[in-house]
């Protein structure tokens, strides 16, 4: 398993951990499970290390940031199919009832989940996708749905070699969530991947994705959390100050919320203020676009 994978672990930690609290944004009731013992010691060693990433409070905010504008778009049947680039660990398919729902409470989008009218199609590193499969068998609350898990190398293999021959359809709306992936690639392929999926976009389609500022990146304030990163053999490479005008020259139009903000509206901590900087120094960017729609991404924060 390529090191940067071990981040799928450290985000699962956090996402249960977040899960166990007494008032929790989202419910993650596989994370615990996925995270394994390695996933709660990467995350118990990184607070020890790196004391203000406050638990990786930026993975609890995106999650839900993610989730929401998810459960809008499959309560309003705006898609029908949903790819995850760089999925690791991630479980919407089987637990988007749980985001944002009080225990107890019915949720009609996983009824139609269960009835087959969407499909998950989960990107990423082979072993990493065999390993998810090894830690969910035996899980006793699975529900049925379409998740197609597609083994890969997005940074060297064609988005489209991957996904077609999976049963993917160009011609349908897709909802693409590309989650704390970005930032650990290389400009050139980030760009080669919004390329990709601007090509396999019908109208109608939407892009969720969280990007780091480039200044915040650079900011000497980070930079403990890079090495930390360093030491497990993987890096943080990618910002840019302007998301928008990165989807743009793809034909995305882009609504930009920054993680402080975000985290701000559900009474967590701000992440730069984690971080100990001030908002000109840059934050990180939560994003949903539209493509070939006049109008954006509605939901919570729009």
């Amino acid at each position: 398993m390529k090191p940067v994978a071990t981040t799928a672990l450290l985000a699962a930690a956090a996402r249960a951990r977040e899960s166990a609290g007494d008032y929790p944004l989202f419910r993650d009731p596989y994370a615990r499970r996925l995270a394994g013992v390695e996933g709660i010691r990467l995350l118990e060693r990184l607070n020890a290390d790196v004391p203000e990433a406050a638990g990786l409070i930026g993975v609890v905010i995106r999650t839900y940031f993610m989730d929401r504008q998810l459960e809008g778009l499959l309560a309003g049947r705006s898609v029908s199919q949903v790819v995850l680039l760089g999925a690791g660990m991630d479980t919407r398919a089987y637990r988007i009832n749980y985001a944002g729902t009080p225990e107890g409470a019915t949720n009609q989008i996983m009824a139609r989940n269960q009835g087959g009218e969407v499909r998950f199609f989960e990107v990423d590193d082979p072993e990493l996708l065999r390993l998810k499969e090894r830690r969910l068998h035996g899980a006793s609350t699975l529900p049925h749905i379409q998740r197609i898990p597609v083994g890969g190398d997005l940074e060297s293999t064609d988005l489209a070699n991957l996904l077609i021959g999976h049963g993917f359809d160009p011609d349908r709306p897709t909802a693409w969530i590309v989650e704390g992936l970005f930032i650990y690639l290389q400009e050139s392929s980030v760009h080669r991947l919004v390329s990709g999926i601007t090509h396999l976009s019908a109208s109608g389609s939407y892009l969720l994705c969280d990007i780091v500022s480039r200044n915040l990146l650079a900011h000497g304030m980070t930079s403990r959390l890079r090495r930390h990163f360093a030491t497990g053999g993987f890096s943080m490479q990618f910002g840019t100050d302007d998301p928008a005008a990165l989807l743009g020259k793809y034909g995305w139009q882009a609504d930009v919320h920054t993680m402080s903000e975000i985290g701000a509206s559900t009474g967590k901590l701000p992440v730069v203020a984690s971080l100990g900087v001030t908002p000109a120094h840059g934050d990180g960017y939560l994003v949903s676009a539209t493509y070939g729609l006049k109008a954006h991404l509605g939901g919570a924060y729009s």
